[in-house]
């Protein structure tokens, strides 16, 4: 059955109501609040930790504030008004009194330790609670309520508190039972790579959410089939803050990470969303961030062709801080306005770039940022899909240090080598397999590495020397003779047929400055490059993207702009587009869809109102004069000059975001 999700255009907006919102709870307010920011889908816990309705469960603990209107009187005031609802639950936790009637629910520490976070005590995602007890709540709920969709929170195994205390494995009965009849061994103590069974432990989580996740769609769709399940008919990830917990600066990327990461490789089966997470972090959930970045993230997501998603504490007519409503507003209305226009396009992109993590690793975004700032056309996938997916589209593949693939990701990869692509890898890309077990040798054989002899993470002062040679690839070195490449190095015997370019100056001394110069020059290279079948593969054996993430200077970014586009041949989309406006161009039948987000307001850990950029300039090729352009922004915001099959376009202003859509 296709779910409404499918072909929806997402505005929705989260509101975690707490159990006071319920003591004068208005439908018709809520109802009418949402409609005023455009919203045509709302975020709605309704049971879990509290339940927001009467239930008859005893293992359900009940909102005693359940004063205003009901539930079911909020879902018909916003179905009204064609919103739909999603029932958000987190099962991750029970009030104290249910963990007295239940104890063998709890995590426990490998100390046979609970954790209890001011009266919510924490349940193992084996637990019978989990695992039985949450599909009672969910056939209550649905059958009780005419709710669009369900989304879990909090899902599958949870180690840490909203403090960001960490407590390590769950050793509770049913988890040790569990693990050990399965592997004949005992749960690691700790979640490192060196404990003993911690590959299985990897192996082990993975099985048993994938068990349960089948599980959980099967009791669902049985219950109520229409019912569309967050996750997997619909992609939704957070992009947010916390205080002190995160290093400075913020990742200005983080929507275009999230949306490209999940949506992956087209044909896209779901929708995304990132949502903008409103407050800064668990510790000031009722203080907003700066406004600017709220409207920079949704922006950011509309240029990549994700649904617009804004997340808050609390009710809106209650919120004590709504220093961003105008902006959100703003964003919100402007999507409503083109929702026809924005539908069913795909990304055009050459460049594949793979994600790691959620948010991802630092070489990773080190890359992704080379690739908006020179506008380079690229997608996003994570590793696991490629072997089902169809690369022939791409030239380039971009493998930013993941250490931990499969056999079968590691054969998609050279495969896409050997029939002609290029394949740049960084550090220990494929030394572990998925289960975190270390390979006898290089897992990737388009990297032309015959052996790993060993790695070091302690090269600080080492240097990269280039010469005359190695500057007619890196032309962006002309006047300078060395790059630096960090702590990691990785040291390998290489095929013969490898070709090595620069030569690696070890660690030597760095003071006094009498004494600050380097004796001695190896034949180690900074990068190789190996034919493979009817393509190659270029390794680097140090990290250019975490490099360039951490402290953003030119030297790095320089190297990884020359690669791109003088060892793999790629071009950029602009002619004169700054490097701090992120463009991307998608496609349909007979149309494109151009769209550029002013970031020049982002200044260290602050956001300001963005700098009108002038004149943008760049090209399109098209084979025949386009019928219509349009600037869907500002009206008439360009001007354009069509000769020789290539469309040249300029945006006269560039204030916070501009979308030019052409029917060809």
């Amino acid at each position: 059955m296709k779910k409404w999700t499918v072909d929806f255009p997402w505005r929705s907006i989260q509101t975690n109501l707490n159990e006071t919102d319920w003591i004068d709870m208005n439908a018709k307010q809520y109802a009418s609040d949402l409609e005023s920011f455009n919203a045509n889908a709302v975020w709605l816990n309704t049971a879990g930790i509290v339940a927001n309705y009467p239930t008859k469960l005893p293992f359900h603990f009940q909102n005693p504030n359940l004063k205003g209107d009901s539930l079911g009187d909020v879902i018909e005031e916003c179905h009204k008004k064609n919103i739909k609802v999603i029932s958000r639950n987190d099962f991750s936790k029970v009030r104290r009194p249910i963990f007295e009637q239940y104890p063998e629910w709890a995590y426990r520490t490998i100390k046979g330790e609970i954790v209890d976070y001011y009266g919510d005590v924490h349940v193992c995602f084996n637990s019978n609670y989990q695992q039985q007890y949450i599909f009672e709540i969910l056939k209550e709920l649905l059958s009780e309520y005419p709710l669009d969709a369900v989304f879990c929170n909090a899902f599958g195994f949870r180690t840490s508190d909203y403090s960001y205390n960490y407590y390590g494995i769950c050793h509770c009965e049913n988890c040790k039972r569990d693990f050990f009849n399965q592997y004949k061994i005992h749960l690691p103590a700790e979640e490192k790579l060196s404990s003993p069974a911690y590959g299985s432990y990897q192996k082990w989580k993975q099985t048993t959410i994938e068990s349960f996740r089948s599980r959980f769609r099967k009791v669902l769709t049985d219950l109520k089939p229409e019912i569309a399940i967050i996750d997997l008919d619909y992609k939704r990830l957070e992009v947010n803050t916390e205080f002190g917990k995160r290093p400075l600066p913020h990742w200005q990327y983080g929507p275009a990470y999230a949306v490209k990461a999940f949506r992956g490789i087209e044909p896209c089966t779901v929708n995304i969303s990132a949502s903008t997470v409103d407050f800064i972090g668990y510790f000031y959930r009722h203080i907003a961030v700066t406004p600017e970045l709220q409207e920079l993230r949704l922006w950011q997501t509309l240029v990549n062709l994700g649904g617009i998603d804004w997340y808050l504490m609390g009710r809106i007519d209650k919120h004590q801080d709504r220093s961003c409503f105008n902006g959100i507003k703003k964003v919100f209305k402007f999507a409503r306005e083109h929702e026809n226009t924005f539908k069913n396009f795909k990304n055009m992109a050459q460049t594949l770039l793979l994600a790691d993590g959620y948010t991802g690793e630092k070489d990773g975004r080190g890359w992704l940022r080379v690739l908006s700032e020179n506008h380079i056309l690229y997608d996003m996938a994570f590793a696991e899909t490629l072997p089902k997916k169809e690369l022939s589209r791409y030239k380039l593949i971009i493998v930013p240090n993941l250490a931990f693939l499969s056999d079968e990701v590691l054969e998609a990869i050279d495969s896409f080598a050997n029939k002609g692509g290029t394949v740049i890898m960084t550090g220990e890309t494929g030394l572990y397999n998925d289960f975190y077990e270390k390979r006898s040798s290089f897992g990737l054989k388009c990297a032309g590495i015959k052996e790993v002899t060993f790695v070091r993470n302690d090269m600080a002062s080492a240097m990269l020397l280039l010469d005359e040679k190695d500057k007619e690839v890196f032309t962006s070195f002309n006047d300078t003779d060395l790059a630096y490449f960090g702590e990691k190095y990785l040291f390998t015997k290489l095929e013969d047929s490898a070709e090595s370019f620069m030569k690696m100056i070890p660690p030597h001394r760095i003071g006094p400055p009498e004494k600050c110069y380097y004796t001695q020059v190896t034949d180690l290279p900074g990068l190789t490059v190996f034919k493979y079948g009817k393509g190659k593969g270029i390794h680097i054996p140090w990290l250019p993207g975490k490099l360039f993430h951490d402290e953003g200077y030119s030297n790095p970014a320089n190297l990884m702009k020359d690669i791109l586009f003088n060892l793999c041949a790629l071009e950029t989309a602009a002619v004169n587009v700054n490097p701090m406006v992120e463009m991307t161009i998608a496609e349909k039948k007979d149309e494109l869809l151009i769209q550029l987000v002013n970031l020049t307001g982002h200044f260290g850990a602050s956001y300001f109102p963005p700098v009108t950029l002038y004149d943008q300039a760049f090209s399109i090729k098209l084979n025949k004069k386009a019928a219509a352009i349009n600037s869907l922004r500002q009206k008439d915001n360009f001007t354009c000059d069509y000769k020789e099959n290539e469309l040249f376009i300029s945006i006269n202003k560039l204030d916070d975001y501009e979308a030019i859509h052409i029917k060809i």
